[in-house]
């Protein structure tokens, strides 16, 4: 299902958002592996690389980190 935009909110803010709630209410715990950037890409309707942006931003917050070539964790 394609992500709603907020009116106010690039896409990749609205999927960072949506992530970090996932991790706030332990949907995503951590050492979880998160969905790959296709994967995201696609479950909510962007590009790769909105995804990937998205992605990043969690990753400078500190919520996520990546681990080359096996993807993305929570923190």
């Amino acid at each position: 299902m394609p992500t709603e935009p907020d009116s106010n909110l690039p896409l990749y803010l609205t999927i960072r958002d949506i992530l970090a709630e996932d991790v706030r209410s332990g949907r995503l715990t951590p050492g979880t592996r998160l969905p790959s950037e296709r994967d995201i890409a696609e479950k909510h309707g962007v590009a790769r690389m909105t995804a990937r942006k998205a992605l990043g931003v969690l990753e400078s917050e500190g919520a996520i980190h990546s681990s080359d070539r096996r993807g993305y964790f929570v923190s």
